[in-house]
């Protein structure tokens, strides 16, 4: 038996795939999100981090404001998902964590100014 612990949607998937080799599957997801809709009115003066890709999937399905808010992102396929939903002030795209806890260390105080 092999145990699948992916978001259900892409262990749906993958389980097809596995289960077409003659293995037997179970999906169990380690984690779940919910979160209500976010709203962000006009006088927001924050910023908003997405770490993941499945962080940006749930911020784009629920966020329903502005498209221009200040956004810091890790991770290519994270910041071509918020790219192509219509966001359109990515401040930082990293590339993993480090980098980006090494652009904060050294801007927030700048982007705190600013924003």
């Amino acid at each position: 038996m092999i145990l699948i612990t992916r978001p259900k949607a892409e262990a749906k998937k993958l389980k097809k795939i596995i289960e077409d080799f003659g293995y037997k599957v179970h999906v169990d997801s380690l984690s779940t999100m919910s979160f209500p809709k976010f709203q962000i009115n006009q006088n927001f003066k924050g910023l908003i981090l997405i770490s993941s890709q499945r962080a940006a999937k749930i911020f784009i399905a629920n966020y329903s404001g502005p498209k221009s808010l200040p956004i810091l992102v890790v991770g290519n396929v994270s910041y071509q998902k918020l790219i192509s939903a219509g966001f359109s002030q990515i401040l930082k795209k990293a590339k993993d964590s480090q980098q980006i806890f090494k652009y904060l260390k050294t801007e927030y105080s700048q982007l705190k100014k600013k924003i």
